[in-house]
């Protein structure tokens, strides 16, 4: 907003002047990931609640694959073997907003751009001349001091 009204007072309050190009872009992004851990057939146990019949299919199903290895603490001992097993997968979505803003001063093809709502280069002060002095009280408090005040 700061950017807007900066762009305002640079164009003498006249946006008749100026050109002004806001584009607004929004993504959304999906990803599911899998999350897998090497298990010994106790741990398969403890997370198919004792079921001795599947945890032996899922093992069988795994020597068959070639989604299993040797315990590196217990090499070569069959009841530590450990197994590639699913864990879960996790959905994540993102939201990304970004918002842009350029005016373009036809008057004197001067360009001026801003992105993300910050204005170009950090100005955003007074006004650079030619409007009389009228910033933004444009000329309201003219008599209460200062060079236009009665004398």
């Amino acid at each position: 907003m700061r950017a807007l009204f900066s762009q305002y007072i640079e164009c003498n309050e006249d946006w008749m002047s100026s050109v002004l190009v806001i584009s607004t872009e929004n993504t959304e992004r999906e990803q599911t990931r899998g999350t897998y851990k090497w298990l010994t057939k106790m741990d398969l146990m403890v997370k198919y609640h004792q079921n001795a019949a599947l945890v032996q299919e899922l093992i069988t199903g795994k020597l068959v694959s070639g989604d299993w290895k040797d315990h590196p603490e217990f090499p070569g001992r069959e009841d530590m073997r450990l197994y590639r097993c699913w864990v879960e997968d996790v959905e994540e979505t993102e939201h990304i907003s970004s918002r842009s803003a350029r005016v373009i001063r036809e008057a004197d093809g001067q360009h001026s751009g801003n992105t993300g709502g910050s204005p170009a280069g950090g100005g955003g002060g007074a006004p650079s001349g030619g409007n009389g002095g009228k910033g933004r009280n444009k000329g309201k408090n003219k008599n209460k001091g200062g060079e236009n005040a009665p004398r």
